[in-house]
Order: C-alpha cells, then structure tokens, then sequence
C-alpha cells in the first residue's frame, strides 16, 4: 500500500489527500 501511494505522488505533503482517495476507492470497490 506504501509503494502504491509513494508511485501516485512522491510528495510527503499529500500523502494525508491520497490516504484519504485511498479511503475513497477501498469504499467503492
């Protein structure tokens, strides 16, 4: 999950808005 969140956006400043797409996704599927 790290490497997936690290290979969409590299900065450290957005990892709190991919937490929360990632949250996002897990819900849809």
């Amino acid at each position: 999950m790290m490497k997936l969140l690290d290979m969409k956006i590299p900065n450290a400043q957005n990892e709190e808005e991919i937490t929360m797409d990632s949250t996002i996704k897990n819900s849809s599927i």
